[in-house]
């Protein structure tokens, strides 16, 4: 396998940086080693535009292929970066240059036909061609022959295979082919290009419909790539089955003492084998929820090119699951309002926040299955923002690359997001298709949008102002009746990535016998010997439901007998309303109300029912009012109603960790439960920002 020079990992270490939303990186020398001076690639952060149609045209996508011209061999026809040729990132700067040619744009680095014909020469032949493999099953494995690499491997025998390289090949092999004309390929590149996709698609694993899980988004861009390339009918029924196989297994399991492939609310189950309560299956995973949904994209592509409608049943189902994804897994900011099954292991990573924001696009084209106007301009609206916070949070104007996570998040999957042009590559590509396939609908930017999930226990809220999503506490790491994590509607954080009272700051109510037995808890997290809670309940007609509202409610309680609270939440435009009714049944003696602040930098000031002097807060009369700007420039009001005059009011300042990478600052009302049975909390997010 051919390695980075000395030279290159030693820019690539000056350059490595981590950003959070709304504190600037670390800033990268202008004369760090094979570095233009002062060069920012046109990658300047500040200049993205917080518009609904986008940061500047071409202008991601000039910046990274001006950026990956240092990694150019011309000898090899291959783009060399820091973990040597990566086949994806080659598959897909041949995709940004046919989106370039096809469009006719001569303005930048995105046009480059001369570096996309030796592209598509790299990539119809070995050894990123695999036409035989010595490898056995694994984990993350998949033998299958013809094959397009995983890696570069020298041995074309023993390269990783994988049904999403096959993918994103056949994908970029398919855009070259479109756009043959404008880049030039002559009739050897073309007959190159039909073969390899013919050969893939057309293998055992295709043909025969196996899978990866239940991931058909591959299966269908290499199926499609094939129709696209070569007109094989054949491959249009075979995308046709993998459908109809995915709409069957949302309600029936498809492996014995398995799982769906979702619940009733939506939420997407990434691991087949196991029950829908085991960890990796509970909360459902959004990325790949995203991902999947791509291949409801293709259908109207489909169908006009012959393929028999799908049974009526499989329609209605898939529609209705499509719909769910926009609606419960995004946020108003174009971030993932993001719950995973596999957690930390994939939560924040940049890229597979763009891989998804690809699929959010690719699964609402025109003639997609659930492509209705209100969900293709909600997907719009959407894509456009997230393509401008990546601009706006995860470059620094230096020319270097971004990290692999938002928020300063830890990387749970260092092993596949070790090169630092994926993420920037799929959002370039991302705005490119977004014009491309959305332009045919207005953005639309509901007032509330809401999600529920009763099998999941989940409840995802956005708004413009805010969003935030309550899980229902278990054996995950986090979960209650409260905000799990709340952001503001740039996506900045108020309070925590994650909330375990347990093992750190959250948002809550606790009720306490003496100073440490804990009785009740609206956040506990992890099961630590409280009862668990049921999940927070709604409406009837709202059940497992995802759709547009003027305003929501929901309710739930910490326990059925015995000492609980019962918590109830209204959420509007740029509110949330919670209430507290204490049913301590004479055994709790204390309450402690807490909720965290982004950042151990954040200012917090008390604006009524309390003084501060000297860092001593002092409790007075009336509602405690609380005025707060967080390390990342987020701002709202926290109002608390029915607090004893008595109350002690603390301000703690918390260490790092990876709940809040920034620290927090975190405050904390302490009382006598007696003569207390309600409490209410409200938060005005937004209120008096004088930040964008």
């Amino acid at each position: 396998m051919l390695r980075p020079s000395l030279a290159r990992l030693a820019l690539l270490g000056a350059l490595a940086l981590s950003a959070v939303p709304g504190v600037s990186d670390a800033a990268v020398p202008a004369d760090a080693p094979g570095a233009p001076a002062s060069s920012t690639y046109g990658l300047d952060g500040t200049r993205a535009q917080a518009a609904d149609d986008g940061v500047g045209e071409w202008q991601l996508a000039d910046g990274i292929a001006d950026r990956l011209l240092i990694d150019w061999r011309p000898k090899l026809g291959a783009y060399d970066g820091q973990t040597g040729i990566a086949i994806r990132t080659n598959a897909m700067m041949l995709e940004l240059f046919a989106h370039a040619a096809r469009e006719g744009y001569t303005g930048g680095a995105a046009r480059n036909d001369e570096n996309a014909r030796r592209l598509v020469e790299l990539l119809t032949q070995p050894p990123v061609l695999v036409w035989r493999t010595k490898l056995k099953r694994s984990s993350a494995v998949f033998p299958h022959t013809p094959a397009f690499a995983g890696a570069y491997f020298e041995d074309p025998a023993r390269a990783p295979l994988h049904p999403s390289a096959d993918a994103i090949v056949a994908r970029a092999l398919a855009d070259a082919w479109d756009a043959r004309d404008a880049l030039g390929l002559d009739a050897a590149h073309r007959a190159l290009i039909q073969r390899a996709v013919r050969a893939v698609a057309g293998g055992s694993f295709y043909r025969k419909g196996r899978r990866a899980e239940n991931q058909i988004n591959w299966n269908a861009d290499v199926l499609m790539a094939d129709w696209q390339v070569n007109r094989r009918k054949a491959s249009l029924m075979a995308y046709r089955h993998q459908l109809i196989w995915f709409a069957r297994s949302m309600t029936k399991a498809p492996v014995k003492y398995g799982t769906t492939s979702t619940t009733p609310g939506g939420a997407f189950h990434y691991w087949l084998p196991a029950p829908g309560d085991a960890n990796v299956n509970r909360t459902g995973t959004g990325e790949y929820a995203n991902l999947v949904r791509t291949a409801l994209g293709w259908y109207g592509v489909a169908r006009a090119g012959g393929m028999p409608r799908i049974p009526g049943w499989a329609i209605g189902r898939l529609s209705r699951w499509s719909r769910q994804v926009v609606i419960g897994t995004w946020t108003e900011a174009g971030y993932l309002n993001w719950d995973s099954g596999l957690a930390a292991r994939r939560k924040h990573l940049r890229q597979y926040w763009g891989f998804a924001l690809d699929g959010l696009i690719r699964g609402s084209r025109s003639g997609a299955i659930g492509g209705d106007a209100t969900t293709r301009g909600i997907a719009r609206a959407t894509a456009a923002r997230g393509v401008e916070l990546f601009a706006r949070t995860a470059w620094n104007g230096t020319g270097a690359l971004p990290g692999p996570t938002s928020f300063g998040a830890i990387n749970g999957f260092p092993s596949a997001t070790n090169n630092d042009a994926t993420a920037p590559l799929r959002f370039a590509i991302a705005e490119l298709e977004r014009r491309d396939l959305l332009s045919d609908v207005s953005p639309l930017r509901p007032r509330l949008l809401a999600s529920h999930d009763s099998v999941a226990g989940r409840l995802a809220i956005t708004t413009a102002a805010y969003n935030t999503a309550i899980l229902r506490s278990g054996t995950t790491e986090e979960g209650g009746l409260e905000p799990t994590r709340l952001f503001d509607g740039r996506q900045r954080p108020l309070t925590v990535l994650m909330a375990d009272a347990f093992v750190g700051p959250a948002p809550g109510l606790r009720l306490l016998k003496g100073a440490t037995r804990v009785l009740a808890d609206t956040q506990p997290g992890r099961n630590h010997g409280l009862p668990l809670t049921s999940g927070m309940g709604v409406a009837p007609q709202r059940v497992n439901r995802s759709s547009r509202y003027p305003s929501y409610a929901a309710s739930g309680r910490t326990a059925e007998t015995g000492p609980r609270i019962t918590v109830s939440h209204r959420f509007t435009a740029d509110r949330i309303t919670t209430s507290y009714r204490l049913r301590p049944a004479g055994k709790a003696t204390r309450f402690v109300l807490r909720f965290p602040f982004w950042g151990a930098d954040s200012v917090v000031t008390p604006l009524a029912g309390a003084t501060a002097s000297g860092g001593q807060w002092k409790r007075t009369s009336g509602p405690l009012r609380i005025d707060v700007t967080t390390t990342a420039g987020a701002h709202m009001v926290v109002t608390f109603t029915g607090v004893p005059t008595r109350a002690d009011v603390r301000l703690t300042t918390t260490k790092v960790t990876g709940r809040a990478p920034a620290g927090t600052r975190y405050l904390s009302i302490v009382g006598s439960v007696r003569g207390v049975s309600r409490l209410t909390r409200e938060l005005s997010i937004g209120e008096g920002s004088t930040a964008g």
